[in-house]
Formats: structure tokens, sequence, C-alpha cells
């Protein structure tokens, strides 16, 4: 048989199939598989289908059914008439069957779909509805519309959109899919997903595969695997899922990592600084309603803000419940440490801390604190309230401990930590005393107990050992107390009371008492060696209100003691009070190296911020007795007193030392010390 004979043999064949295509089309009428589409989603879901645009059959190698203006009914208690809409639906259909009449479909392509997934309030979705199990064949079609069967192995997705919407607490979601497809090669075969879009303003891409539509009326789990990455970070899922409509029955091993942990935050809603590049690892599994991620591994951090890890597990995800992990963190400065929380935090430093981390009674519990922040250590445990009012309560133990290190700003790297003397901190008009408003809203915003204990404590230049104190805050009334230390050898107790709850003004008082510490230790310690021995007792009790320091201060009431017993002065650089003052009076004996001194008093009384000194200052030596009074106006700051030959004026902050000769002699009293405590003097003893 020639070739040619063969092709128009071929050809008369292909033209006789097309005639018989094209006949059996026309004698299919399309529009009436509309209704028995509708009728079938009617009876298989109790919603209403609707198809407002005509059904066309489009011939070619590739048939295609095209449906147009599709709606599809949303629960009766939603924010919407139609769950799910799209423009347009192609059914491409096998040619064999056609020609018998019989529609099969290979592949569904679905133009600018709108889905909504919600809840009402009860938490009940919208997804929930009657689904019959097929059994044997389809129904038979009615109305002469055409048998049909579903055998898709492609479905392509363009220009879709996704919402959510939880009508619990009225949050929601949008997700943009500029393309999506779901491909299978065969029974049994995993379902290949490519998509791409964009979430909550970030692009996205998905590639992975999942368990075939067919086994969810098996009940057997659904295996996936994917990668996908969003906001800069790349996501890998690979497990099987039970249900994966509902999202239960998880079983999964989940990675991430990423430059920027912030990009994915602001997904989920929380806005916060750049934090810096994160990894995380761990098994979700899903038994009941709860989902568990164990073990869990995670960290994330640079060191110019921190360093977080954090290793255990969670037994309920979502809830936020049954935590158990070991947290650490490593900063160069606590101020980036504070911007992860969303809190002004001072830029001191450097920090490492470790914890672990609980929750039990509706409070977080951190066991096992071991820090270290600059030069001071401390260990302990807090727990911190999960809802309502926030309330703290813990202990902490320290060996050693400097306020400074709190205060202080961390040396940058490669930088030499500045140890000079910190100079009087002063407000802007020069004033020692701040007019700056008290923390009083903060004060009232959270409670506190906390039980503090230091082997060493160093409040500026001050040292005390064994100090200990309860520190209670209790709707904005603040109180350290009792308070109790070693300072130079002796014992000092003392309490503390800010009553800041009416929100406008606090009201503070101190009660402290130091007895037997040896002041010239004391003073060496802070910087002045102008005194050996003199054993001390101090008294203070004072009591003021306001809403800045300045005003409280300005309204002082109160009493200051300091005795000093037997000791000697010497004469050399002296730094107190803002001025060289003993040591002026040193010189003016300086003929001796060493001036043995038999008793020292400072005493102020104030009244309405003017603290008086009448006859309250002396000093008793072997050589000369001293005696001074004067006043320090607490609300201007200004300062005149008079000790001897020493006239102090000037202000606190800015005090000014000068001799006058002609103020007081050297002996105004023949008991000086005693006359200063407000005593009747006893026999005094002879000089040498």
């Amino acid at each position: 048989m020639r070739l040619s004979t063969v092709l128009k043999m071929v050809l008369a064949a292909v033209v006789l199939a097309s005639l018989a295509l094209i006949a059996v089309a026309k004698s299919i009428d399309v529009d009436k598989y509309k209704s028995f589409l509708c009728a079938q989603v009617r009876g298989a879901t109790g919603r209403d289908l609707a198809i407002t645009g005509p059904l066309k059959l489009k011939l070619g190698p590739n048939p295609m059914v095209v449906a147009s203006g599709i709606a599809f009914g949303n629960a009766g208690w939603g924010s919407r008439k139609a769950m799910a809409t799209a423009e347009t639906i192609e059914a491409e259909i096998a040619l064999g069957p056609l020609l018998h009449r019989e529609f099969v479909v290979k592949r569904l392509v679905v133009t600018k779909p709108n889905l909504l997934i919600e809840t009402d309030e009860a938490g009940h979705g919208n997804w929930s509805f009657a689904i019959k199990a097929a059994k044997g064949q389809p129904e038979p079609p009615r109305d002469g519309a055409p048998p049909t069967r579903f055998d898709i192995r492609r479905i392509e997705i363009a220009d879709a959109r996704l919402a959510w919407h939880d009508g619990r607490d009225e949050s929601g979601a949008a997700l943009s899919i500029a393309k999506l497809s779901a491909a299978i090669d065969g029974p049994g075969h995993l379902v290949d997903l490519k998509a791409a879009g964009d979430y909550q303003g970030s692009a996205f891409s998905l590639d992975g595969s999942v368990g075939v539509p067919g086994e969810i009326a098996t009940g057997k789990p659904w295996p996936l695997h994917f990668t996908a990455t969003v906001a800069g970070a790349v996501l890998v899922a690979e497990g099987v899922v039970g249900d994966i409509v509902a999202a239960k029955g998880l079983d999964i091993d989940v990675s991430a990592q990423g430059e920027e942990l912030a990009q994915p935050l602001a997904m989920a809603g929380w806005q916060v600084q750049p934090i810096g590049p994160f990894k995380l690892s761990t098994h979700l599994t899903q038994r009941d309603t709860r989902l568990k991620a164990a073990p869990l591994d995670l960290a994330f951090g640079r060191r110019d803000a921190a360093v977080v890890s954090a290793k255990g597990e969670i037994r309920d995800l979502l809830g936020l419940h049954g935590i158990d992990v070991v947290v650490a963190a490593d900063s160069d400065s606590l101020g980036g440490l504070g911007r992860l929380a969303g809190a002004a935090v001072p830029p001191i430093g450097p920090l490492k801390l470790t914890a672990r981390l609980t929750d039990a009674d509706g409070h977080w519990h951190f066991a096992d604190i071991k820090g270290r922040l600059a030069d001071s250590d401390f260990t302990g445990e807090l727990s911190v309230s999960r809802a309502g009012r926030l309330r703290l309560n813990g202990r902490l133990a320290s060996t050693s401990l400097a306020v400074a290190d709190f205060l202080t700003p961390a040396a940058k790297p490669g930088e030499k930590l500045n140890t000079a003397p910190t100079p009087v901190a002063r407000d802007a008009d020069g004033r020692l005393f701040s007019a700056e408003p008290l923390p009083l809203a903060a004060l009232n915003q959270a409670d506190l107990r906390l039980t503090l204990a230091a082997a060493r404590l160093a409040v500026g230049r001050v040292k005390l050992a064994d100090f200990g104190a309860e520190i209670r805050l209790d709707h904005g009334r603040l109180a350290f107390k009792p308070i109790s230390a070693r300072l130079g050898g002796g014992s000092l107790t003392a309490d503390f009371t800010l009553d800041a709850s009416s929100g406008r003004i606090a009201a503070a008082s101190l009660r402290l008492d130091a007895d037997n510490a040896d002041l010239g230790q004391v003073l060496r310690d802070t910087g002045g060696d102008i005194l050996s021995g003199g054993h001390a007792r101090l008294h203070v009790d004072a009591r003021g209100s306001g809403p800045s320091l300045r005003a409280v201060m300005a309204g002082l009431d109160g009493e200051a003691v300091l005795s000093v017993g037997e000791g000697s002065l010497h004469d050399g650089p002296v730094d107190w009070l803002g001025g060289d003052v003993l040591g002026r009076i040193a010189d003016a004996l300086k003929e001796h190296e060493a001036i043995p001194l038999n008793c020292g008093i400072v005493r102020f009384a104030a009244k309405d911020g003017i603290a008086t000194a009448d006859r309250g200052i002396a000093i008793e030596t072997e050589l000369a007795d001293i005696a001074g009074a004067g006043t320090i106006d607490l609300k201007s700051e200004a300062l005149d007193i008079g000790i001897g030959i020493t006239h102090l004026t000037g202000t606190l902050a800015d005090p000014v030392v000068a001799i006058d000769p002609m103020g007081a002699t050297l002996r105004v009293d023949a008991h000086p010390c005693q006359t200063a405590l407000g005593r009747t003097p006893a026999r005094k003893k002879g000089r040498r």
C-alpha cells in the first residue's frame, strides 16, 4: 500500500472522528448540566452552588467545559453570602468518553477564585458541612445531562485570594496566590504542589508534595513534604497529617531559618526592631486539640543586640502551656535585649543569662537563674503572672553586686572601660535634685515581691557586706524593708517606703541606723584618706512628699545624726562635701602629722525643707575643739555652714569653701560633741 493511500485513510479517519465529535457535541445540551451540578453540590454539602454564566463546550484536541460566574454558598452565620467565588472554571475532558456522550474530567483551571475561611463566635468553621460518602457509581444524570466521572490529574489556579476571619477575636489575614498548580501522576502517588503569591505584603513561594485527595475517605495519614520561602525565611516541613482539612493529627519535622527574624514576626502581627538571623528546628505532633513542639531548638539575634536561644519542649504550642525550655541570652549591652522586649533599657552590660522557663498556676516560672551583668553576678528564681495585672515574685542572690553595673553604659568592643569617678549627676538647670516627675504611673502598673541577698554590694563607692532586703511593690506602694548589711565592720539596718498609689504625688520615708562602723575605712573606700579608726553611729529619720525628687526634698522633715568615736585625723587630700573642709582644718595644724580625734558629731534637723545644725557640728581633738552650725536649704540647695574657721557656701551641686579667721575661735565650747548631741555635758578629761 502506497504511503499516499495511508495518509488519505488517516486523514479521512480524522475527518470522520471530528465530524462525529461535532455531532455528539451538538447533541449534548450543556446548559442542562448546570442544574445537575448544582443539585449534586447541594446534596453533598447542603450549600447552594450558583453558575450565573452560560456553560460552554469548547472542542479541540483537549475539549473544555467552561463555566463562569461561580459562587458557592457560605454558612448561614457567615460574614458574607458566598464562601467561594470564581470568575471562570475550565474543565478539560477526555476525548474518547466524550464520543460516548460521557464527561471524564482530567484537568481543572480556576481563574480568580476568592475563598473565605472563617469561624463564628463559638469557633465553628464555615468549612464544616455534611459530606455524603459516595457509594458505587455516580448518581445517574437527570434532564439529559451527560454522566460524569472525575479523574483529575492536574489543577491550576491563577490570581486567587484566600481570606481568614476569626469570629472569636475578630482577627484575620489575607493571602494572594498568583499561581498554583497541583499534579498527580497516578493512583496512590503524591500530589506535587507549586505556588507563588503574597502573604501580608510579603512574597512567598512553595514547592512540595502531599498525599492524594482520594485518601480522605480511607482515614489514612497524609504524607507531606514541602519547602516554602516567605519574608526572607526558608521553611521546610516533612511528615504526615491525619486530617489535612482541619490541620489535625500532625506528626511533622519542621525547620526554618532566615537573615532577619523581625520580618516573619511582622507577618504574625508583631512589629519589632530588627533582631537578626534565626534558626529553628522542632518536631510537631498533635494527638488531641494540643499541638506539641518537642524537641525545640531555637536561636536568634546578634551580639550588638542579643543572642537568645531556647531548648526544650512546649506541650501546647498554640496556647503556650506546658513550657519547659532552657533559655539563654548573651549581649554586649542590655539595651539591645531591651529592644527585643520593646522596652527602653539603658545600654548597660555585657550580659550573660541562663534560666529554665516553665509555666504553671497562671505564671511563668524562671528557675535556676544564673547571670552576670558587667562584674555583677546573680542567681535565683522568679515567677511572672501570665494574665491580668503583672505580678513578679522571686528571690535573687549574689556574691558581688554593684549598683553602677546597672546604671553605667557598657564599654564598646575595643574600648577601654572608664574607671574614673562618676561626676555628681545634675539636672538640666544645674541643680542636684531632679525636677523630672517620678515614674508614679509605672509603679502602679505592676506588683513585685523580691528577696535580694548579696555577699558584697557596692553603692557608688560605699561597700556593704552581707546585704539583704525584701522589696515589695503593691498597687503603687513600694517598700524596701527590712534592709540589713555590714558597713565598715559594723551593722546597718534601714526601712524605705515610697507610696505612689495616688498616681499624683509620692510620699517617701527613710529610717536608717548604722552602728559601730569604721568611718575611716568607709572614707578610704570612697577615696578620702583623712581618718583612721573613728567607729561611728548614724541615724537618719526623714519624710517628704511630692511629684519629683526636688519636691520631696523641698518639703523634707526629719533628723540625721552622725556620731564618730576616737580616731586620728590626717593631713591629706580630702574629697568630702565637695571641698577640702577637714583638710583646711588640718592645714591649720599641719605641723602635726596626725591629729588624735576624741569625737565628731554632725546633727541636722529638717523642717519643711530647711535642714538646720544648731550648734550641731563638733570635732574634739587632743589639740583643739571645733564647733559649727548652719543650714542647708533643700528648696534652693543653698549652703550656709560654718565649721570653726571654715565657711561652706554655694550649693549642694557646687559648694564653695573659704577660710574665715574671724568666723569663729578654735574653742567655742568646752564640750562641743555633747552640745552637738543636745546633751548635758559631763566633766571633760584634761588634755595632754
